[in-house]
């Protein structure tokens, strides 16, 4: 069974290393049959159609983040849910012994 499945990806293998040569060679082939400026003319093209990619990927970036900071899901925009629990920090006695560094008389700080 092992041996079977070994045999049909090495087929596969072959298979698309095939296609894969047959394909280069008909590209090589189109590409010497062109002239030099219309090899020109479709990398200048090329080139076009790259740069209008990135001018959509800016675009659409562009408007997440403006929907991330304008949108529902604004953390900023979010109800602070501490806002009414200082009594429940106000009643722990573990944090009322705890004192910050400011009232304490620091050595470095004479």
């Amino acid at each position: 069974m092992l041996r079977e499945i070994l045999n049909k990806l090495r087929e596969r293998n072959m298979r698309t290393k095939e296609i894969d040569t047959e394909y280069r060679a008909e590209q090589t082939v189109q590409e010497r049959r062109k002239t030099a400026n219309e090899r020109e003319l479709e990398r200048f093209m090329e080139e076009e159609r790259q740069k209008q990619i990135t001018l959509n990927l800016e675009n659409i970036r562009k408007q997440k983040r403006e929907q991330q900071w304008n949108g529902t899901n604004n953390i900023l925009k979010e109800k602070n849910v501490f806002l009414n629990h200082g009594s429940i920090l106000k009643d722990n006695p573990r944090l009322n012994s705890f004192k910050p560094m400011q009232s304490q008389r620091s050595m470095f700080m004479r």
